[in-house]
């Protein structure tokens, strides 16, 4: 369930605004599930799911064994679910893939909320498996969550990745003002 694609492939350059998205398994404000490149998106809209996990701003879950790269996207609206909740995407990377999964240059400035288990959110990602790479993200600090990744496939992945994703007290207020200020970072 998405706002703009169930599956996709390859997204560049889209809006979703003032927009309530709701659904089970596999929600995002963009994509539900994708399987390569998200690019220059961005979410103002409410995301919310139930009765199972997987909920982001812009992707819900990466596809198994696809290398993803998600770049340039900014997220504002509130992400609400049962597990692996994200600012950004819900689940992100996967091993085993080719290329390497990255996410990168992205801001999340909207409250997430686990109603399960507020260890598996976070600003940018509610979990990464073992194969992904996330740079240079942000989140806004005080949205509801402590950490910019909620869980990893094991403790290194944890650990090395947390660090890439960076609270931040700059409230961007658009996309626009977004792009402004990633490219000074």
């Amino acid at each position: 369930m998405a706002g703009i694609f169930g599956y996709a492939s390859d997204i560049n350059n889209i809006t979703v605004k003032n927009s309530y998205i709701k659904g089970t398994a596999g929600v995002g404000g963009i994509a539900g599930h994708a399987a390569s490149v998200v690019k220059q998106c961005s979410n103002t809209g409410n995301v919310t799911g139930s009765g199972n996990k997987v909920i982001g701003g812009i992707v819900g879950r990466c596809v198994s064994k696809q290398g993803q790269d998600i770049s340039l996207c900014y997220n504002s609206g509130k992400i609400k679910g049962d597990e692996d909740v994200g600012g950004i995407s819900g689940v992100f990377g996967s091993s085993n893939a080719d290329p390497e999964p990255k996410e990168y240059n992205c801001y999340n400035k909207g409250k997430v909320i686990n109603t399960t288990n507020q260890s598996l959110a976070g600003g940018i990602a509610g979990r990464m498996s073992k194969g992904g790479k996330i740079t240079n993200c942000y989140y806004l600090e005080n949205i509801g969550v402590s950490q910019g990744l909620g869980g990893a496939a094991n403790e290194e992945v944890y650990m090395s990745q947390n660090e890439e994703a960076k609270s931040t007290n700059v409230d961007l207020k658009s996309y626009v003002e977004f792009i402004a200020w990633i490219e000074q970072q």
